[in-house]
């Protein structure tokens, strides 16, 4: 199966939103050989430039998960207890699978009140 759909792997730990963003992004990336200009095809996605926002849940310990998923570039980190949110970028979406302190992630989606609301870019 592919990076998208395999079950035991990234899918099964980042869902479909993120595994979608992540083979997204790297068939741009692949076909102009930058990401200037990627504009994800999902627009609930929190997306500033190269980074999604996320939210991860630790296995145990919130401030060890923090501290991995800033090894891999993420930015403007927050936690609450085993709660971890930040901008990770696109291209190390794929490095989640191996975290040890990783239970589950999934995109911080763009909200309002009424419900989820496309995020206009530039706006």
């Amino acid at each position: 199966m592919d990076k998208t759909g395999d079950k035991d792997g990234l899918m099964a730990i980042v869902g479909f939103d993120l595994a979608s963003l992540y083979k997204e992004y790297e068939d741009y990336v692949e076909k102009n050989g930058t990401d200037q200009g990627f504009e994800p095809s999902n627009q609930f996605l929190r997306v500033i430039g190269n980074r999604v926002l996320i939210e991860a849940v630790a296995l145990e310990d919130g401030a060890s998960l923090e501290s991995d998923l800033k090894e891999l570039g993420m930015e403007r980190t927050a936690n609450f207890g085993r709660l971890v949110s930040g901008q990770l970028p696109i291209g190390a979406i794929k490095n989640i699978v191996g975290l040890p302190s990783l239970k589950s992630t999934r995109p911080a989606y763009a909200a309002t009140r009424g419900g989820l609301t496309p995020i206009k870019r530039g706006d």
